[in-house]
């Protein structure tokens, strides 16, 4: 039901941009139990299997590396290279019930650059999706995500003269109820959403 928000690194206009040296740390094993988002986006037979607490399943992760980009700015010339790190901590939860299900996702991405401190940029993104059964073939389903995030340089909306990237919240939710005792049913629902751009 929900998707992991893409981590937005640099849309080049025409720059080299090489991230290397990345790791990933997680508790790796050829099992993962059903849920309601899918946080990894790989073959199912590599997910983490979790930390097992009460009710719930945890799946912490990190992925680190470096980088390098000829073009920081993503300026059509007088273009300027730096190096940059990533850091990006994760974490999953997903419940084991026999009824109901709840899942929570929780991602920081950070990018420092080493000379160009204008360029930093940490994202957060966090989701939670939830399926209530109420009855049989009467279900509740819902979703609530919120981002902090930015646009990139070389975006067509992004002016070149920008002094940093720029800034911008996203909040989502929305419900559905839904209705099938056989093999048809109805399903109503409605959500709610908005953007808010950093003007500062």
């Amino acid at each position: 039901m929900g998707v992991k928000h893409v981590k937005n690194t640099h849309s080049g206009r025409c720059g080299l941009l090489a991230a290397v040296g990345v790791v990933t740390v997680g508790l790796a094993t050829p099992a993962f139990a059903d849920s309601l988002i899918d946080p990894f986006g790989f073959d199912e037979s590599y997910n983490p299997i979790g930390v097992r607490v009460g009710q719930f399943i945890i799946y912490p992760a990190v992925e680190a590396g470096v980088g390098f980009t000829d073009n920081t700015f993503q300026t059509g010339g007088n273009t300027t290279e730096d190096g940059f790190y990533l850091v990006s901590p994760s974490v999953y939860v997903a419940s084991n019930f026999a009824r109901h299900e709840v899942d929570l996702l929780l991602d920081l991405d950070a990018q420092q650059y080493f000379s160009e401190d204008s360029e930093d940029v940490v994202n957060f993104f966090a989701e939670s999706n939830g399926k209530l059964d109420l009855s049989r073939g009467l279900s509740v389903d819902t979703m609530i995500a919120y981002a902090i995030d930015h646009e990139s340089r070389g975006a067509p909306d992004v002016p070149v003269s920008v002094s940093e990237p720029p800034r911008f919240q996203e909040f989502d939710a929305s419900a559905i109820v839904s209705y099938q005792p056989n093999r048809f049913g109805v399903a109503a629902g409605g959500g709610y959403g908005f953007v808010d751009y950093d003007t500062e």
